[in-house]
């Protein structure tokens, strides 16, 4: 199979956003599926869209996270069960935790915004159970639905991100203050038995639970349980010097796609990194081919200018000659 056509990396644009690319998978329908068969197509659109709009949020403060702590982001995905935004924190402790820390934040930060309006409710109690949704009447009262609704969302989301197994930030920031006395293969084995074990016990508890609670609780088990799998698998085929990838997908960087710098094994380069170098390198290349065009355009106008006097350009010939003056004295603007 060819591995630029790997299924699970199939998405099409959303457009640039703050200078970066978001993407959606063609699979993200698959969880408005799950949302209607729980909920009704209602509730569950409802909820989609708020979980959806929570995550872009979420995938976008990590990108803030890494550009203000000395790194970059240059793409976001929006999957089925989440966002990648694929960042690359600056070279230090706290670029690196705070990048990862900026996503569960947001949650945070939106459940807060969203408290003048709950505070007087009844429901409010129910907001902070780890499964359940607070009881709301979208035909009666719409608006203090809404904000129960993403109060409660990404509350959720905020104790699920701060789980401290990956693939979720709580996690990648563990892992990232263990790597900072142990050696990579030991913090690796610890991540893997910690996930494997918490998936265990979320497991048994969902079973042993009435079914429309235990589902979401066997859900995310089995999420965690198969991510740390793959990501298991990956590393054991670098070891050998093989591909990393499973299915054409790099997993090795984990649920928000931080990079890391594993050091020990020589790699070939997963679907994502090929990707993102293929963006790269096209970009230097459009950027290159503009750069053609203003220099013969700015040689035409000095050459006009040089036989014919600055009164012979047009307003839009000026300020294009302006411009151009100016990138090349600041060249870095």
């Amino acid at each position: 199979m060819d591995r630029s056509q790997s299924p699970l990396t199939l998405s099409f644009s959303l457009g640039t956003w703050l200078q970066t690319s978001v993407r959606m998978s063609v699979w993200f329908p698959l969880a408005f599926l799950i949302l209607w068969g729980r909920l009704g197509w209602q509730l569950g659109t409802v909820c989609g869209l708020l979980l959806l709009a929570s995550v872009i949020v979420h995938e976008f403060f990590h990108v803030f996270g890494a550009r203000l702590t000395g790194g970059d982001a240059h793409e976001i995905l929006i999957w089925p069960a989440g966002g990648l935004a694929y960042c690359q924190p600056g070279p230090s402790l706290r670029s690196e935790l705070l990048t990862i820390a900026a996503g569960p934040l947001s949650n945070a930060l939106l459940a807060a915004a969203m408290l003048p309006v709950i505070l007087p409710t009844e429901a409010l109690s129910y907001c902070f159970h780890p499964i359940v949704l607070p009881p709301v009447s979208l035909e009666e009262n719409l608006w203090e639905s809404l904000a129960l609704l993403m109060f409660s969302l990404n509350i959720k989301l905020l104790y699920l991100n701060l789980l401290p197994v990956r693939p979720f930030d709580g996690g990648q920031m563990l892992e990232v203050v263990l790597l900072q006395w142990w050696e990579t293969g030991l913090v690796h084995k610890i991540s893997f038995w910690t996930a494997m074990g918490a998936s265990v016990l979320m497991g048994m508890i969902g079973y042993s639970i009435e079914p429309a609670s235990g589902i979401v609780l066997v859900t995310v088990a089995s999420f965690i349980l198969v991510m740390n799998y793959i990501e298991m698998t990956q590393r054991r085929l670098m070891s050998y010097g093989y591909d990393d990838s499973f299915l054409g997908y790099d997993f090795s960087q984990g649920y928000t796609s931080l990079e890391g710098d594993e050091g020990e094994h020589l790699r070939k380069p997963g679907i994502v990194e090929q990707w993102r170098e293929n963006r790269r390198r096209k970009k230097l290349e459009r950027e290159q081919q503009e750069r053609v065009e203003t220099e013969t355009r700015l040689d035409a106008l000095l050459d006009k200018v040089h036989h014919h006097g600055m009164d012979a350009l047009t307003p839009a010939e000026q300020r294009f000659l302006k411009d151009a003056s100016a990138r090349y004295r600041n060249p870095g603007k």
